[in-house]
């Protein structure tokens, strides 16, 4: 198979080969970056998705769009409200690429994508040696150790993940304010099928 479609993971905290993406996403070609990183939202997403429901063949990546996919992730709470303009912006582009040769993207582009970012996407990206954001590759690869720190946050607190990345990802899952004055957020137990 290939190696973006089964990522291995390549250090404590992290689905995917870190290594690999950067080497892969993190590059001055800008169409092939946002490829790349499309590819990667896509597996990390339905991953998400894939390690919270207990019938993945009802998730399946070939019946539904990656948008899709991260209005279900975000429905979930697996996806922070921070990540969503981003990630959504990411796949606009990746659509726009995909219907236009003549597409191109400019530096105001890449800096309102960087804008639409939390912080700590930076800082993870800064622990990766990934510097400034300020070129299409940095913010996609920062997008992408995000998520996959957030997949691995998501998979459960007694994982033992270590590192800057994991506190990090953990800020941007804090919980959010409700949007409606009065609501209250209130956790719900479902009992296992037994």
């Amino acid at each position: 198979m290939d190696a973006l479609q089964q990522p291995k993971a390549s250090a404590p905290g992290f689905t995917i080969d870190t290594a690999q993406m950067l080497r892969l996403v993190n590059v001055r070609g800008k169409w092939h970056s946002l490829f790349r990183a499309h590819l990667y939202l896509d597996h990390l997403v339905s991953g998400m998705l894939e390690d919270r429901c207990a019938h993945t063949d009802y998730v399946q990546a070939s019946q539904n769009t990656l948008f899709n996919r991260v209005q279900l992730a975000f429905g979930l709470g697996l996806l922070p409200r921070p990540m969503l303009a981003p990630v959504r912006r990411v796949i606009a582009l990746h659509d726009d690429m995909a219907r236009s040769l003549e597409m191109t993207i400019s530096a105001r582009e890449i800096a309102a994508l960087r804008a639409m970012m939390p912080a700590e996407c930076m800082g993870i990206a800064a622990a990766h040696g990934v510097a400034g954001g300020a070129a299409l590759g940095q913010c996609l690869a920062a997008l992408v150790l995000t998520l996959d720190a957030i997949r691995e946050a998501n998979r459960g607190a007694g994982r033992a993940v270590v590192g800057v990345e994991m506190s990090m990802a953990l800020a941007v899952l804090r919980p959010q304010v409700p949007e409606h004055p009065g609501a209250r957020v209130v956790p719900i137990r479902l009992a296992a099928a037994g």
